[in-house]
This record gives structure tokens, sequence and C-alpha cells, in this order.
């Protein structure tokens, strides 16, 4: 054969398949009722009577065949925790001697699962098929009638043996979790390998450190794993109490079993199972459910803040159909799409091809995106307080009339025309510091949410006051009982408002200048060309020929150019800007 053109769910068939094929044992086809192989050159096939499905719950899968002998069997694969309670006890030397083959692939970080059969005589799959035909009926408990089944089926089974595959780690993995974990974001593992490989992998990944002291949650019962967790969380107390006077730093890892974790996540272990894992610096969960990997997450994503402007943002990561219930209970989830399968990909906001990509996703476009967002927001509420107290402070010299300042044009065109632009820009392409040039620990500003918050608002609001009352009173202060040089009045409030006005957009768009860090000819278009259209707008407006169409419409008529000529204008808007 060229090659297998068969899709499997899982990579250890796949792996077996060709370990098969290499040794002369061709898998060929496949259909609904039947499988074909070349046995040794012997084309074979074999009749598929059920496939009892799996699920996370059983944690294993089997199929019943009736083979080119005659005979019925039934072979069955699946972890080691669940399969073996399954086994007859005529071999325990072989069991012993697969258990230590399995400790020993797990010691080296492969994935493990055991395979055994059982011969079924021809009238006991008889009943059991009526049985399980009924089951398939059962309108209502369908599920757990053919849970039914399968385990009345699946006993007594004889042991074949196990397999072990390694589950290789993409490129830059460890390097990507190094650097998560350098930007002080928690990292949990949720697994379903056996805890000795579990263990190896988070070494392998370097989420595990040499330095790090290995904490084990183990106990059969609930009152066993509370124990436990007051033991651990003692010798947590004391290690980082002696460490301290030495002047060290402690770090734990924690690992849960998926035993374990079905009495920690109960309500009344939860709050303290979570308080003690978020003294470790990294938590390990094997041997869990997808049930379970959705409730560690919704865990940790309901906690209570310690501080109002505190949150609990979770991010789950997966490229697995197991995985789903995960990335559907964080508030970001991630998919990775590859060989097993698009589920992951089709339950997640952001998709993509290797688990490196997170580090550029979190640490590059969630820091620039904090950033921007920030300077958006600051600059927005800051700018529309120096608009708008301009004419608050206005008030009291119109006698509290409700009288306006500005010309109603420009009332309407400040935030569409003469402003919005260059935040938007800087809202959408704004770098504070380069991809290569930014360390991962510049992402800690967004996680204590430096850059707004109450005291940024305030300091907005303070910012926009003062300049709302700089371009207010020093203008008229300038401009107070003053005539140009032609002899025309010059503190009228048309000509004051179009003085105020073009100070105003001058200094805001100097504003936004100042806050840019990445300069593009982009922003040089817009934020020069903001204040360009205001002088534009107005010499429009404010020309003779605009002035007879609408006379009504433009009572400011003639004012920016009086302004424009005034030497006294210039002075106060370096004075103001300044």
């Amino acid at each position: 054969s060229s090659g297998i053109n068969a899709e499997w769910p899982l990579r250890p068939g796949e792996a077996l398949l060709t370990a098969a094929r290499n040794l002369g044992y061709v898998f060929l086809r496949r259909t609904q009722k039947s499988i074909t192989i070349d046995m040794l050159g012997t084309e074979e096939v074999y009749e598929v009577l059920a496939l009892l499905d799996f699920d996370n719950v059983r944690k294993r899968m089997s199929i019943i065949l009736r083979c080119p002998d005659g005979k019925i069997r039934l072979y069955c694969k699946g972890a080691d925790t669940t399969v073996i309670p399954l086994l007859n006890s005529k071999d325990n030397a072989k069991l012993e001697a697969t258990l230590d083959h399995m400790n020993l692939f797990a010691r080296d970080g492969l994935r493990t699962l055991i395979i055994a059969y059982k011969e079924i005589p021809a009238d006991e799959f008889g009943v059991w098929e009526e049985k399980f035909n009924e089951a398939k009926l059962d309108l209502d408990d369908r599920d757990a009638a053919i849970s039914a089944c399968y385990d009345l089926i699946e006993d007594d089974l004889d042991l074949v043996g196990s397999t072990a595959i390694e589950d290789k780690l993409q490129d830059g993995v460890p390097e990507t979790i190094a650097n998560l974990a350098r930007a002080s974001i928690k990292i949990w593992v949720l697994t379903g390998d056996k805890q000795e490989t579990a263990i190896n992998i988070g070494y392998s990944c370097k989420l595990i450190k040499h330095t790090m002291e290995v904490l084990i949650l183990e106990g059969e019962d609930m009152s066993e794993v509370k124990d436990d967790m007051r033991e651990l969380t003692y010798r947590i107390t004391d290690v980082k109490k002696s460490c301290k006077k030495e002047g060290t730093d402690a770090e734990f890892a924690l690992v849960v079993t998926g035993n374990v974790l079905r009495f920690a996540l109960e309500e009344s272990l939860k709050e303290a199972f979570l308080e003690l894992a978020l003294q470790c610096s990294a938590v390990i969960c094997c041997r869990v459910t997808p049930l379970q990997k959705a409730l560690v997450v919704r865990l940790v994503k309901n906690k209570k803040p310690d501080s109002p402007d505190e949150n609990n943002i979770t991010l789950a990561i997966g490229d697995g159909a197991n995985d789903v219930s995960m990335i559907r209970e964080a508030h970001i989830g991630v998919g990775i799409s590859g060989k097993e399968g698009r589920q992951a990909v089709l339950a997640s906001d952001f998709c993509f091809a290797q688990f490196r990509f997170l580090e550029r996703l979190l640490l590059v476009h969630g820091h620039w995106s904090y950033i921007r967002m920030c300077k958006f927001l600051s600059y927005f509420f800051f700018k529309n307080f120096a608009f708008t107290l301009v004419q608050l402070f206005y008030a009291p010299f119109c006698g509290f009339t409700a009288q306006t300042i500005f010309d109603p044009v420009y009332i309407s065109l400040y935030n569409v025309v003469f402003t919005s632009m260059p935040v938007m820009l800087v809202g959408v392409m704004d770098q504070e510091l380069s991809a290569e040039d930014a360390p991962p620990e510049v992402y800690e500003v967004g996680q204590m949410n430096q850059l707004f918050n109450k005291q940024a608002f305030a300091l907005s609001g303070f910012h926009g006051f003062t300049v709302a009352a700089a371009c207010l009173f020093i203008p008229y202060q300038m401009f107070c009982e003053s005539i140009s040089y032609d002899g025309l009045d010059q503190q009228s409030m048309f000509f004051i408002g179009t003085a105020i006005a073009g100070i105003v957009t001058i200094i805001v768009n100097f504003q936004i200048a100042i806050e840019t860090t990445l300069w593009t000819v982009y922003n040089h278009i817009l934020t020069w060309g903001s204040i360009l259209a205001w002088f534009l707008t107005f010499f429009i407006l404010c020309s003779s020929f605009a002035y007879h169409l609408f006379p009504e419409s433009f009572a400011y008529f003639d004012a920016v150019y009086r302004v424009v000529q005034t030497r006294t204008w210039w002075l106060t808007m370096f004075l103001t800007s300044v």
C-alpha cells in the first residue's frame, strides 16, 4: 500500500496503523459494516457488529467484530484507570509488567493506552444485542440505557498490552510559556494524560522549573482531600516564611488528578482549592474530563476580585473536541487547528495553527490594544471636557442665557471633522513599542490597569478643565477693551468666539500629536490636516459669498479674517498652548 487513506479521531490510532503496516499488517478499507486488512499478504474481512463509542466518562471505546474464523470478539482500548478494573485476574504477572512499562513510558512523556479483548459466545452476544437495540430505542433515558449496555458487555477482559505514543510539543511552546509566565500570567494545564506524563510535559515545556517544589494533591475521599489541602497550605506558608528570612523566593507547582479534582470542586472545598492553587506558580490537572476542565475554568472565572479595580480574565486554549467546553466557558477561547479536528476552532473566538502564536496575540497585540484604547478614551474625555467647559465658563458672561460662544457650525463639526480623525488613527495603528523590542513584562501595565482607571479619568477631566479655563480667560483678557489697527472692535462675541475656537482646535490636536508614539504619513495628514480643516472651513463660512447666500445662518461674517490678521491672536495662541 502506498499510504493510509483514513481519518482517525486520535493520533494513537494513526500511529498504530503505521507501525502495523511496517510489520506487514496493512489496513485496506473500512465500510459501515466491515473492515478489510492485508495480513502478511492474505486479505481478511472482519464484520463490524457493534461500536461502543468513546465518551469522557468511560474514557474508553470498544468494537465487536465477527472474525474470519467465525468467532465474535470485543476489542477495547482506553485509559488505564478505566480498562484495568475490567480485566480478569488470570495473568497478574502480565498486568504488572504492563504497568511497569506504562510507568516507564509516562516518565518519558509518552501518552499511553491499555488494549484488551474478550471472546463472546454467539448466544451471549445475541442476548446483549437485543438489549442494546432496545436501549437505542429508549425515549426516556436513552444515554443511560446505552451506557448500561456498554458496561454489561465490557467485563472479564483479557489484557493484550499497552501502547505509547510521543505527543511532541510544537515548536516554540517552551519559550512561549516562559514568556507568558514572565508577563505574570497564571498558567494552568488541564490534560487527560497520566500524572507522570503530565509532570514530564510540564518540565519539557518549562511550565515547571527545576527550582520549583512539586506538590501533589492526593486523597481517596473528601475528608482526605481536605486534610491534604490543609497540609499543603501549611507547607507553602512555612517554606515561604523561611525563604523570606533568607532573602530568596519559593516557587511551587501543584499537581491534581481528575479523581481528586472531583472532590476539590465540591462546594465546600472549591474555595480552599482555589486559594491553594493561586499560591502556586504552576498548576497541572491530569486525567480530567472535559466537564472538569470547564468547571476549573469557571472556578477561576468566578473568583471574587481582591480589589474593585481588579478583574479575573480567563483564556482557554485547546486543539481537540474535548477542549470545547473549556473554550466556551472562558472569557476568551482560542482554538488550534491541527490533526485533532476543527471542533475547538469552531467554538473559539480566535484560532491559529501554532501555540507559539499565542505569545504575539497577548504580549504584542494585546498590549498594543490596551495602550491604544487607553489613549483613545483619555484623549476623548479630555477634548470634550476642554470643548464643553469653555461654554460653561462663558455662561456668567452671557447672564446664564444658554448663549453659546461658538458658531453653531463649529459645534456640529468639532467632534466630526476637527478632532476625531487623529485619535481614531491612534486607536487603530499606534504602537508604544515594536514587536521585537517589547519585553513580556510590559504586559503587566494592562493587568494592573495602570493607564485608564478612576485616577486617569480624573486626570483627563482636570486636564480638560485647565485647558478650557486657559482657552477662555487668556483670550478674554488679551482682547478685552481692545481694537484692531483699523479701529474695529475686538471684544465682540463673534470675534472672541472665533479666536477661542481656533485655539481650542489647535491645542487639542497638539495634544494628540504629543500622545502619538508611532508616526506615519497618515498621522501627519490627519493631525495637521484637522487644524488646516478648521481654517479652510471658517474661511468659507466667514466669507462674503456665504454670508450673501445665507445671511441668517452665517452671523460670524468676516470674523476669522480679522482674527488671523491680528498679531495678538497668534501671541494668545502661543501663550495658551504653552
